[in-house]
């Protein structure tokens, strides 16, 4: 469930159409992720034994993390793109054009949160990731189109399945909780790389500081009375019956409580005050004080999120060394997970071919801070007879808590690669991407576990 902020939308799109915008589109769709969609396939089939083809198909029903990143992410530069086009001279007064224009921008932002592959959709998409991996189904709300909803659901999900899924992974289960602005912080650092190594222009900021500003909200709300209002209300409108039941309730009083204490089973949470099912929603008043202490202190450390240039609009900051010129920006990001939380400092530099994203982590759990550092090179591209090979490598190496809880006092090492090769001429390229990862937790991914993934997609680059 989830709660939206929109005071600040107004001002951003006032400052938004005084920006000269440098019209780029790039698309990116991945079309098939194994193994994740080997396991959405085998959540959402009827199959009891050997998948069939067509039963790939119904993977499309909970797409992973990466493609749900990719979808939505091709959304908002299509959407951003066209606006960007937006000329209005429909009146003869100047100033009514231009509040015509505005409020186009403003609803086009208001709507674009509500409706499938919007920044809504993609928050219920990253929870519904964790829960298919753990073949558990469920549905996203969003596919509703539930305009102007303050409280949107992950539902269909029986007491059953959630029982089942905290025995079996409890460091899933966590995880299951704070998935959701992990995918919306994910989503805004994608938009404004593409803002920084393609020069787009576009203004993403009017959307990622909106989001920047609800998920701080979100979190820090969920300490509050007002939480204890709210769940009690919310119990009380679904009654009886499970199936509109969210999966869990507000996401972080709910984190917060199985990240104390991951191992409690699920049924032990009691019956719902209907007297049907399980009681789902932890509140505030279920928390101890040290719980709700450490709650209060997440939401302060979201504050973490606004350090960054790319937020205010500031794209691109230009070098000039030598004649030569190059280009940096920087942010800063907080996300929470399985065992606590993720600090990390992203670096961002473009000179000629060269598009590069240092990265320093700093993972905390209850007991240790552990360091991690990351290096992604974007899109560096050689050819190979008449075809363009643009290709784009990362490399994560990191110390996390080795069993990924809070309470771990032992650390274990690990790391992943991801090499992404697209092969095409112009515009036009297909590509397939390997990821291999030990255990640990990597923001995007749904595997805490060792994994090797494949993943084959298309990019568009119209310049």
């Amino acid at each position: 469930m989830k709660k939206f902020v929109f005071l600040v939308i107004w001002l951003l799109n006032v400052y938004t159409l005084f920006a000269q915008i440098n019209s780029k589109l790039v698309l990116d769709f991945d079309l098939f992720d194994y193994k994740y969609s080997y396991n959405s396939a085998k959540t959402y089939s009827n199959s009891t034994s050997t998948l069939k083809m067509y039963d790939f198909l119904k993977a499309y029903n909970s797409p992973s993390m990466h493609q749900s990143i990719s979808w939505s992410a091709a959304f908002y530069n299509s959407l951003n793109f066209g606006l960007s086009k937006l000329k209005i001279n429909w009146f003869n007064n100047e100033f009514v054009n231009y509040l015509t224009e505005t409020t186009i921008f403003v609803t086009a932002e208001l709507l674009s949160t509500y409706i499938p592959l919007g920044d809504a959709w993609l928050h219920e998409e990253f929870h519904r990731a964790v829960l298919t991996n753990n073949f558990t189904r469920s549905y996203n709300q969003v596919n509703d189109i539930s305009l102007f909803s303050e409280l949107i659901s992950v539902n269909n999900v029986t007491d059953e399945d959630l029982i089942r899924f905290k025995s079996q992974n409890p460091v899933d289960f966590v995880r299951l909780h704070s998935a959701g602005i992990e995918g919306e912080y994910m989503l805004a650092y994608k938009l404004n790389s593409y803002n920084f190594f393609y020069n787009q222009s576009l203004p993403y900021f009017a959307y990622t500081l909106m989001w920047a500003i609800n998920s701080f909200y979100y979190v820090w709300f969920c300490h509050t009375e007002n939480a204890e209002i709210t769940t009690n209300e919310i119990n009380i409108e679904d009654g009886l019956n499970i199936k509109i039941r969210d999966f869990t309730g507000l996401d972080f009083t709910a984190w917060v409580y199985d990240l104390y204490d991951p191992f409690e089973p699920y049924q032990d949470r009691g019956i719902h005050q209907s007297g049907v099912g399980i009681d789902r929603y932890i509140k505030p008043s279920d928390l101890t004080d040290e719980q709700l202490k450490y709650l209060k202190n997440q939401g302060f450390l979201q504050f973490v999120n606004f350090v960054s240039p790319m937020l205010f609009g500031i794209n691109r900051i230009p070098i000039e060394k030598n004649q030569n010129t190059y280009y940096i920006n920087f942010a800063f990001r907080h996300l929470l997970n399985s065992f606590g939380n993720d600090i990390s400092f992203h670096f961002f530099y473009q000179k000629d071919k060269i598009n590069l994203i240092s990265t320093l982590h700093l993972y905390q759990n209850q007991r240790m801070k552990l360091p991690g550092i990351e290096l992604e090179l974007i899109d560096y591209d050689f050819n190979l007879n008449k075809f363009k090979i643009r290709s784009s490598f990362q490399t994560n190496v990191w110390a996390q808590p080795a069993n990924l809880l809070f309470s771990d006092k032992t650390i274990s090492l690990g790391g992943a690669f991801n090499m992404n090769l697209k092969f095409g001429k112009e515009k036009f390229f297909p590509y397939i991407e390997f990821l291999a990862k030990t255990k640990g937790w990597l923001a995007g991914n749904e595997f805490q576990d060792d994994n090797f993934s494949i993943r084959f997609g298309m990019s568009w680059y119209l310049f």
